[in-house]
């Protein structure tokens, strides 16, 4: 096996390492990444047929802003919707984020909504000294 290949499956066994599933209505997924108040991301897997799925962060994003005290003013609205359009990723009405896909789309999926979701994230860093 050449050097980088090596590497890239040494970060690959990382991460699967890392992941924590348990099992609820949902998958609970408990990823390496942190998000800005130093929790572990945590998504959840939810089957909607045979082999489609979907994962969501049951609103944990939106909801550690606001918690932290990052009002969702117009503009920020706006940043939300470019990141999920960015990433392919979902808003709903009540602020979870999610993507639906089949099983073999899992990877891509994952990584576009912890990356959605790291993004957002980082509106903490947005407020007033």
């Amino acid at each position: 096996m050449k050097p980088t290949q090596e590497l890239l499956s040494s970060v690959a066994q990382f991460f699967n390492a890392s992941l924590q599933p348990s099992t609820t209505n949902a998958d609970e997924i408990v990823t390496p990444l942190t998000d800005f108040i130093g929790d572990n991301i945590i998504i959840y897997l939810s089957r909607l047929g045979a082999q489609q799925i979907q994962l969501d962060d049951d609103g944990y994003t939106l909801d550690n802003l606001s918690l932290m005290g990052i009002a969702l003013s117009d503009t920020r609205k706006q940043i939300v919707k470019q990141i999920c359009n960015q990433y392919q990723v979902a808003l709903s009405d009540d602020g979870v984020l999610y993507v639906k896909g089949s099983l073999s789309n899992f990877p891509l999926m994952k990584l576009n909504l912890t990356s959605a979701m790291l993004k957002i994230g980082d509106l903490y860093f947005s407020q007033r000294a």
